[in-house]
């Protein structure tokens, strides 16, 4: 379909085609499209998902779930003046093969934050043209493009139910996403109608995820700080369940977003040297500490994360955070 000038919401866009924007496009307005599901959708041509021109106006596209829709999934053109908002979107899929792509003048800028990218091809997460210098910067406005897991953007599997539509419960995107109505005032329900948030923090995509196993949240060092200490020591909560399990946990901490480079991983379970208090620990005890004996670089991106272990799996995650040691 074509829409210009209008809200689109709550939506259900799936199995469609045309030559280009085979799911939605818009454009000369100033748009909010969220909560909606946009699935394998197909162009002959280009942009599968969604195309947008603004022309001088700003666009908003938050808390979507965009899923096999082939070439590009997201396609804006950022041109005389336009703004472009680009938060808590799911992005993933094998047809898909470039998850946003950008172009428009010099210098303008898009925010692109806290959305979760998997499966697409050759990794092509995003890609904008090189002579605009535009800038996907996360949400504060303080990182370039050089930089893509500034802002909280993941590159994880979504874990969506058989129905492409909600999360299962050890989704990523859970807890994942930022408040959206700062953009959005009326952003306050999912597609299902359910509040956002529920469990504290908002989803990535377009349903709040319900009744799920809480996840494990990560205290310092904090996301996308800067520290002084080579030896850092980790802390997290200790998370809370009505069954009351004793948990092992592992840390995990690699130089890029992916974890396909892990540094070190330590596990309580096999080894505790390091980890206050000793696990296994009661669930909802207050806090977990772990010293690295390890020195870290300086000037270095790091990324670390936390699992926990109830005696049979992992079955507790957390986000993925990111932390640079700068030298004194």
């Amino acid at each position: 379909m074509y829409l210009s000038r209008v809200k689109i919401y709550n939506n259900i866009i799936n199995n469609n085609k045309a030559r280009y924007a085979g799911g939605l496009s818009s454009d000369t307005c100033s748009s909010e499209i969220y909560n909606n599901i946009i699935n394998s959708n197909h162009a002959e041509r280009n942009y599968g998902g969604m195309w947008f021109f603004p022309e001088g106006n700003s666009m908003k596209i938050i808390n979507n779930t965009l899923i096999n829709n082939n070439k590009e999934a997201i396609m804006f053109e950022a041109y005389y003046g336009s703004s472009i908002i680009f938060i808590n979107n799911i992005i993933s899929g094998e047809n898909t093969e470039l998850g946003v792509y950008g172009a428009g003048e010099n210098n303008r800028v898009a925010i692109l934050s806290n959305n979760c990218f998997y499966g697409i091809q050759n990794k092509h997460y995003y890609r904008v043209e090189a002579a605009t210098r535009i800038y996907i910067t996360n949400e504060a406005g303080l990182n370039s493009i050089s930089d893509f897991a500034c802002g909280g953007n993941i590159v994880a599997d979504p874990q969506m139910k058989a129905d492409n539509m909600h999360l299962q419960p050890a989704s990523p995107c859970i807890n994942a996403g930022i408040d959206p109505t700062s953009y959005i005032n009326s952003l306050t329900n999912d597609f299902d109608g359910d509040r956002r948030p529920i469990f504290g923090q908002y989803d990535i995509g377009a349903d709040e995820a319900t009744n799920i196993t809480p996840k494990i949240i990560l205290i310092y060092p904090e996301n996308d700080s800067s520290i002084n200490n080579i030896k850092p020591v980790f802390k997290w909560e200790i998370p809370g369940e009505e069954n009351n399990k004793i948990l092992h946990f592992k840390i995990e901490i690699a130089t890029d977003l992916e974890f396909s480079n892990i540094l070190y991983s330590f596990e309580s379970k096999t080894n505790s040297l390091g980890f206050n208090p000793v696990p296994p620990v009661q669930q909802g005890t207050g806090n977990q500490y772990y010293q690295i004996f390890q020195k870290l670089n300086y000037n270095t991106p790091y990324f670390w994360r936390v699992s926990a272990w109830n005696g049979l799996e992992y079955y507790i995650g957390s986000p993925t955070w990111r932390f640079v040691i700068y030298q004194p």
